[in-house]
């Protein structure tokens, strides 16, 4: 038993002397897949984390749009449905409008706090834990 103490220090990178290149190729009548390389100093981003964030932003986004999508056919503002939505997908507290800092969700309907509830549990979860539940591959392995 007993504490530890420790300190350190974020500094911003200096991304000027980052480096994106990709292979070289020449035209001859099939499709070509360029292969991107991203290098910061002496170290090169890894292959496919470029792949993986841009896939991570768009079913970030993609989840966001359908749930504003889900929760607009009930009537409140488009402020408050935006808000809310992002709210609760990013875990970030109060939204705007009818659900700011002095209010609450209690005015909303039993649908659109359900529809909450699952952005929120998408949005704790990390996306991909929740999107996993819907690929049976996954549990086969």
């Amino acid at each position: 038993t007993g504490t530890t103490e420790v300190s350190f220090t974020i500094t911003a990178a200096d991304l000027s002397s980052a480096t994106v290149s990709a292979s070289s190729q020449t035209f001859d009548g099939s499709a070509k897949t360029p292969t991107p390389t991203v290098k910061l100093g002496d170290k090169t981003m890894q292959e496919g984390t470029i792949q993986a964030t841009a896939a991570f932003v768009f079913h970030y986004l993609a989840l966001t749009a359908f749930c504003i999508f889900a929760v607009s056919f009930e009537s409140i503002d488009f402020e408050t449905c935006v808000s809310s939505v992002v709210a609760c997908i990013s875990n970030i507290g109060p939204g705007f409008g009818m659900v700011g800092p002095s209010e609450n969700y209690g005015f909303l309907v039993p649908f659109v706090k359900w529809w909450y509830c699952f952005a929120m549990l998408a949005g704790r979860l990390e996306l991909y834990t929740l999107i996993l539940f819907f690929f049976p591959e996954f549990w086969k392995k």
